[in-house]
């Protein structure tokens, strides 16, 4: 309950200003649990006003180049992102990046996450280009310090997946889907990889995938609007007589009526 999270986390800021003063390190703990808690609650404006102060007494207390600064202005980047103040974005971010750097060694979980950020940044600009190079950079981080069947590096290659598919490059997006499929077993990369196939009329994949799809994802946990998204536009693409002739059209049809 997001509404209660926010009247104790406010409720212990007041408290901290008591003994704390406005400037203290432990009042800027709480300000941050109130900036994280409006964040995840969708109050984007409520959070960056509270990550700001936050960065604005940390400065004062630590200095201006400590990693607790560059934390902080990670949140903020990814704020700007989420109001689409790509400049004040990719400011704090690149910021956060340096210090970043200068902190800690070259491969770590801050300098990963703040690349994956970078990336979505221009992905939402429609920059696939540059989105791609970055989510690559968040792969060679966490290359370092991770597992290679981490659940993040399936997210990455999705992100990564995405922009090469709406660049065009179909079979790129395909291997990189697949990357992450082979990770994270979810219908969210089957049925990307199905739309790759279907952009270029290889009804032969796209059977291939559905009938992959039918069996490994059939009935699991939100798996039906993928699913029947992906059978319209089948439904849709592909031609009469060769529905008639596969076999798959009775499991399509079967599956519909049962949702």
């Amino acid at each position: 309950d997001f509404t209660m999270a926010k009247i104790y986390a406010l409720d212990a800021v007041n408290n901290s200003l008591e003994y704390d003063g406005n400037y203290g390190f432990d009042h800027s703990l709480f300000l941050n649990n109130l900036a994280a808690i409006l964040y995840y609650s969708n109050d984007i404006s409520g959070a960056i006003k509270y990550f700001l102060e936050v960065e604005k007494i940390r400065k004062s207390i630590i200095s201006d180049q400590d990693q607790k600064v560059a934390n902080i202005q990670i949140n903020i980047g990814e704020c700007y992102r989420k109001l689409k103040e790509f400049d004040l974005s990719y400011k704090y971010l690149n910021n956060a990046l340096d210090l970043t750097r200068k902190n800690l060694s070259f491969h770590t979980k801050e300098a990963s996450s703040i690349e994956t950020n970078i990336g979505l940044l221009y992905q939402d600009q429609n920059d696939f280009s540059r989105a791609i190079y970055h989510h690559y950079r968040s792969v060679v981080h966490k290359n370092a310090f991770l597992n290679l069947n981490d659940v993040s590096f399936a997210e990455s290659y999705f992100e990564i997946a995405t922009c090469f598919q709406k660049l065009h490059f179909y079979e790129v997006a395909i291997v990189n889907y697949n990357y992450g499929l082979g990770i994270l077993k979810h219908p969210h990369f089957v049925s990307r990889i199905v739309d790759c196939y279907l952009a270029q009329k290889k009804y032969k994949k796209v059977r291939y995938y559905l009938k992959r799809y039918i069996r490994d994802f059939n009935g699991t946990f939100n798996s039906s609007k993928y699913f029947n998204s992906l059978i319209l536009n089948y439904l849709n693409l592909v031609n009469d007589d060769l529905i008639r002739r596969d076999n798959l059209t009775d499991l399509i049809i079967k599956e519909l009526n049962d949702r």
